[in-house]
């Protein structure tokens, strides 16, 4: 077990160091590209803010004691699958706001003469598109608009099952009906109808389609999150706070 302890640390520390590295690595290699050398807008200095912050990052966690209020996050990280999804989510969103840093071509600039379809090479990686924009800057920036509307959907729609479950599982009677109801109509209703018939009446945007996905993704959240409260509404410790005159809120 000790054994096994030691090799877990060692390999922990391995990766903290090959984060630290990388990041000191896009910093003098990249250079060039990093505001205020590569230019002054928003996604080069936020790029820029997060390549510097990276290994700072890092080496606060590896200083965060074993019973301090964020051990919960080594906790969360003690499995190999848990690692692994979080390490892989965590890389995901660094290469998108990196992107700026990494991407070796602007996304939008074109060359017909001269790089239209060349195949993947050490210039090119992912080769380029008939207008000769190289499609591996194109995936670093697309990566950023797939991440932002799966992110800010999810959190809308955890937002709003969470306040709707609460409210069904605490208050119950005819809010609880009401609610509940509700979340059976939006289920029944199909979410890519709504998505066409929204696209064909206005102009399509990412904002309209992270609102769709957020406003009709919240019912088995709710679902969860009122079992959940119905549970908890009849523990000792939500009756002695109703006893004490506490309010609904602050329970």
């Amino acid at each position: 077990m000790t054994v096994r302890t030691d090799s877990m640390t060692g390999a922990g520390r391995a990766v903290r160091f090959a984060i630290i590295l990388l990041a000191l690595t896009i910093l003098v290699i990249g250079r060039e590209r990093l505001a205020p050398w590569g230019g002054t807008s928003p996604d080069r200095w936020i790029a820029t803010i997060f390549a510097f912050l990276l290994p700072v990052l890092v080496g606060i966690e590896m200083r965060v004691q074993p019973f301090s209020r964020y051990s919960f996050l080594r906790e969360t990280a003690a499995t190999p699958m848990a690692r692994g999804g979080i390490g892989a989510l965590l890389g995901l969103y660094a290469i998108a706001i990196l992107a700026p840093v990494l991407a070796p071509y602007a996304p939008e600039a074109q060359d017909l003469a001269n790089k239209s379809f060349l195949a993947p090479g050490a210039d090119h990686w992912f080769g380029t598109d008939k207008f000769g924009r190289d499609l591996w800057s194109r995936v670093l920036y697309g990566s950023r608009i797939s991440l932002t509307i799966g992110f800010v959907s999810v959190a809308l729609s955890v937002s709003i099952g969470t306040l709707v479950g609460l409210l069904a599982g605490y208050h119950r009677g005819v809010v609880d009906i009401v609610l509940m109801r509700f979340a059976d109509l939006l289920l029944a209703f199909p979410r890519l109808i709504l998505l066409l018939a929204l696209i064909a009446l206005f102009q399509p945007s990412i904002y309209m389609l992270v609102a769709v996905l957020g406003l009709t993704g919240w019912m088995g959240t709710a679902r969860i999150i009122r079992s959940e409260t119905l549970s908890l509404r009849e523990r000792e410790f939500v009756l002695a706070a109703q006893g004490f005159g506490f309010g609904t809120r602050r329970i």
